[in-house]
């Protein structure tokens, strides 16, 4: 018997039409699941993502960039990038099992002719076989998620700066 990470095509020779026709299925349902998954999960991320840089900042502007304000937004900065490395790795984990389903998928078509009736735009576009490219939702998501990264370097780095030259990054000592 065959895993869900194994080839289907030794399955689809003697195999009935209309169960073919369910893999296919589920092999696309389960595709568009993990993209709909990918969508909420960045939203999640990057939405405490904000919350940090937000706090970040907030602190930064009530201590008029004090000492302790230089030190929260470089450990929020930090922060920010540990959670927009996480969200980059679970996006590219999501965009796997999303070419993964829908290899499967195009591979039961291509293998199975018959099916192509039953394949919404089967006929109006050639069927792939081989592996598939990264979903471009996915891809798009992954530029959200470096702009997020970007914004918690541009914010730390402009931060200290405005400290250094107001006096105040003078008081923070660095440990050896």
């Amino acid at each position: 018997m065959n895993t869900p990470d194994q080839d289907n095509s030794d399955l689809t020779r003697d195999t009935d039409p209309s169960l073919l026709l369910q893999m296919y299925q589920l092999h696309e349902e389960s595709a568009q699941k993990y993209k709909s998954d990918a969508w909420s999960q960045t939203a999640w991320i990057l939405t405490l993502s904000g919350a940090v840089l937000g706090f970040s900042i907030d602190k930064h502007v009530s201590q008029r960039g004090g000492a302790e304000a230089v030190i929260i937004t470089l450990a929020c900065a930090v922060a920010g990038l540990l959670l927009a490395g996480y969200a980059w790795w679970v996006l590219n984990d999501l965009a796997a099992h999303v070419q993964n389903h829908w290899t499967k998928a195009n591979n039961l078509v291509a293998s199975n002719q018959n099916l192509m009736p039953y394949i919404p735009l089967a006929g109006k576009a050639p069927v792939v076989t081989g592996t598939v490219g990264k979903p471009k939702a996915i891809a798009r998501l992954l530029w959200i998620v470096m702009a997020f990264s970007q914004g918690h370097v541009v914010w730390a780095v402009y931060a200290f700066t405005s400290s250094q030259e107001s006096g105040s990054a003078a008081q923070v000592k660095c440990p050896p």
